[in-house]
């Protein structure tokens, strides 16, 4: 478990997987159209994160989190190394993406703290010093806490810039994510390049 300020992470189970795709469906602080990348919905959420996401196999790579405030569950948090394996990515960067469940958990700092107490927690304990987020633009909640956590957005002049310093050449080359996600203009790319003062 890790301890934030507000809420506590525990490692997600993989019998809970149909619970947190319906969080990110159902929940109005995803950006409009969320759920639109699984369009074969559950089966789609299940291919993605896969069992290594929930039996902490790699801890230092790639994982999934419930968000915990008290007795009850308000929301999922996950990261990876985006193919590590692959080479997709330079060691000590990691992805963080939040869910939070529904319009009742948001604005009350919960993802904010779970995205520091698990940056925090992946610094200390793997040497991760660099975290991006990908947002929608039109996700304004989610950009402010990202920015509350920490992050900063760069700009759409930087996004290319930025990409090539992070990502290896490998991945720039292979992935049509970099073109259809990463320098996307309705894309935010945001960043934490971590430093444990606060």
């Amino acid at each position: 478990m890790i301890q934030g300020k507000y809420v506590t992470l525990r490692v997600a189970r993989a019998d809970e997987r149909k619970r947190i795709y319906e969080m990110g469906l159902s929940t109005d602080c995803l950006e409009e159209g969320a759920g639109t990348e699984y369009p074969n919905g559950l089966a789609d959420f299940e291919a993605e994160y896969t069992q290594r996401y929930f039996d902490g196999r790699e801890p230092a790579v790639c994982g999934g989190m419930m968000i915990c405030a008290g007795s009850k569950t308000v929301g999922f948090i996950v990261y990876d190394q985006t193919s590590h394996e692959d080479d997709w990515v330079n060691p000590g960067i990691m992805t963080i993406d939040i869910w939070l469940d529904g319009e009742k958990n948001c604005g009350k700092g919960y993802g904010t703290d779970a995205v520091k107490a698990l940056a925090k927690h992946l610094h200390e304990q793997y040497a991760i010093h660099t975290f991006y987020a990908c947002i929608d633009k039109t996700n304004r909640r989610s950009i402010r806490a990202c920015e509350k956590s920490g992050f900063v957005q760069v700009s759409d002049h930087d996004k290319p810039s930025v990409i090539e310093r992070i990502f290896t050449s490998k991945a720039r080359m292979s992935s049509p994510l970099f073109e259809d996600t990463y320098l996307d203009d309705d894309i935010v790319f945001m960043l934490n390049e971590y430093s444990r003062t606060e």
